[in-house]
C-alpha cells in the first residue's frame, strides 16, 4: 500500500517506479553504498566530498563505527592535518604513489613520493588477505590507484601521518587499467 503525501509535501518520481516524497521539495532516501561506490563519488564528484550526506559504517550489524555527515567523516589524504586527524578513526581516501613491503611483513600505501607524505599502514595478519582480496600481483600495479579506508590516523614524532588499516573489509581499491 502507498499512502497518499501529506499537504506540503513534494513528490518526485524515481527510476524503476521508486518513489522518493520529501518534505519542502527535498528529497530524502537513505541509500546503500558499498565503500567502493563511495570511493567513486569522491573521486568523479567534488560536491559529494563537502556534502552534508549522513554516512554510517557499522562495525557489525548493530555496532556502528563511523557515523556523520560526509563533510565531517571523510577526509583526502591531502587535507589532513595533525590538529583536525591525530588519532581520529574517520574514513581517509587518495591516490596511491607507491607501494612497498618491510621485512616484518607490513605493506605500506604511501600517497606521496615525498618522505614525510601520508602513508597507508596495512600489518603483516592481513596483508595477504589485502593482496588476494584485490588480486594484486606486483605492488607496482597500486600506483596511481584511489584507496578509500575506515582507519586511525596517527601522526610519528617525525609529523608523518600514519594511517593504520585493521582489516580488509575495511579498505577498498579503485586501479586504472590502462587502454590497449
Amino acid at each position: 500500500d502507498v499512502l497518499t503525501p501529506a499537504a506540503g509535501q513534494n513528490e518526485g518520481q524515481g527510476r524503476d517506479g521508486v518513489r522518493h516524497v520529501g518534505v519542502g521539495g527535498r528529497q530524502l532516501a537513505n541509500q546503500h553504498f558499498s565503500l567502493r561506490r563511495i570511493l567513486y563519488r569522491l573521486v568523479q564528484s567534488p560536491g559529494f566530498r563537502q556534502a552534508r550526506s549522513r554516512i554510517t559504517l557499522y562495525r557489525n550489524e548493530n555496532e556502528v563505527l563511523i557515523d556523520g555527515p560526509a563533510d565531517e567523516v571523510v577526509c583526502s589524504f591531502d587535507q589532513l592535518t595533525k590538529e583536525k586527524n591525530h588519532d581520529k578513526l574517520m574514513l581517509y581516501w587518495g591516490a596511491i604513489a607507491s607501494a612497498g613491503r618491510t621485512p616484518d611483513g607490513k605493506l605500506w600505501l604511501n600517497a606521496s613520493l615525498v618522505r614525510g607524505g601520508v602513508s597507508v599502514a596495512i600489518y603483516e595478519d592481513i596483508a595477504q588477505q589485502f593482496l588476494d582480496a584485490f588480486e594484486i600481483e606486483d605492488l607496482e600495479d597500486l600506483a596511481g590507484a584511489h584507496v578509500l579506508l575506515a582507519g586511525r590516523c596517527l601522526y610519528a614524532d617525525s609529523g608523518k601521518p600514519v594511517i593504520r588499516c585493521g582489516a580488509v573489509r575495511y579498505i577498498v581499491v579503485r586501479r586504472y587499467r590502462d587502454v590497449i
